[in-house]
């Protein structure tokens, strides 16, 4: 789960997306907003992922106040849901989601450059858009993934297709097939999702270096402003610390406590931490 935003001009005062996708249909579900308060997440969650799908399992976000808050905490612990932070200042750690809005906001722009109008009234079609084009990686489209048939295209009803044709003169039986059908197509779409997932961390991984540390080492951490990616004068210090490794992961996350005060750090990735020398 993700927010976009603040978006620039506002849109019926709207000035922030909220998405989340579920991780092997990528389904997508999205709303604009006005603010981003963690009131507003927490009724997106209950309204359109609990009502609409059924508990989730997991649901991960980063580490901003929107959602980590009593609203959203209280929420998710009320029906068990387990949620789990993504690296601060690291969006590649919640990287379907960045994926999922880059997408959202390639379509968005290209309604907007055919159509004119304002983003939130666009954004309906864009979702829709999204959900019934095939996905690189798993091959298959959110929508019938969901639903276990694909939708009907506008193109099909001027000139109808002979699938339309076919679903008309028998339409429950032909729907009986897809449902049937559903279980394997899903057991199809998640084993092509992780072959996917793991050719690419395989490329990745040939130009990675790792960096391992143990719990109880010392390390410096790099500075907010790197982390941020934000423009800093000559000669500011890209690199503070020692901290300690409090914890470790295994998929390159540490948390750490600065020696000097105690004090203690998020989920940090090991790209912005290195070994600490006096």
């Amino acid at each position: 789960m993700d927010l976009v935003g603040p978006i620039r001009p506002a849109s019926r005062k709207n000035r922030w997306i909220l998405t989340v996708t579920e991780v092997y249909t990528k389904w997508v579900e999205a709303v604009p907003l006005k603010k981003a308060t963690g009131d507003a997440v927490a009724a997106f969650i209950k309204e359109n992922i609990i009502c609409s799908f059924g508990i989730p399992k997991v649901i991960l976000y980063d580490n901003g106040t929107p959602f980590i808050n009593h609203h959203v905490g209280s929420l998710l612990d009320e029906y068990a849901v387990d949620y789990r932070t993504s690296s601060a200042y690291y969006p590649q750690g919640n990287g379907q989601a960045e994926a999922t809005n880059k997408t959202l906001i390639r379509i968005l722009s290209k309604l907007l450059d055919e159509r004119g109008g304002t983003w939130a009234d666009h954004l309906p079609i864009a979702l829709w858009a999204y959900r019934t084009s095939k996905r690189k990686s798993n091959r298959a489209s959110p929508f019938s993934l969901v639903y276990g048939a694909e939708t009907v295209l506008p193109a099909e009803l001027s000139v109808p297709s002979a699938r339309m044709v076919l679903a008309m003169e028998n339409s429950a039986e032909g729907r009986k097939a897809d449902l049937e059908a559903l279980e394997e197509r899903r057991t199809t779409a998640a084993l092509a999702h992780d072959k996917y997932w793991e050719s690419v961390a395989c490329y990745y991984n040939k130009g990675v270096v790792l960096r391992v540390f143990e719990v109880g080492e010392l390390v410096w951490k790099a500075t907010t402003v790197v982390m941020r990616d934000m423009k800093t004068p000559k000669f500011t210090p890209r690199w503070e610390g020692p901290y300690e490794v409090i914890s470790a992961f295994a998929s390159g996350y540490y948390h750490l406590a600065r020696v000097e005060d105690g004090f203690k750090t998020g989920a940090v990735n090991a790209k912005y931490v290195k070994k600490f020398c006096p």
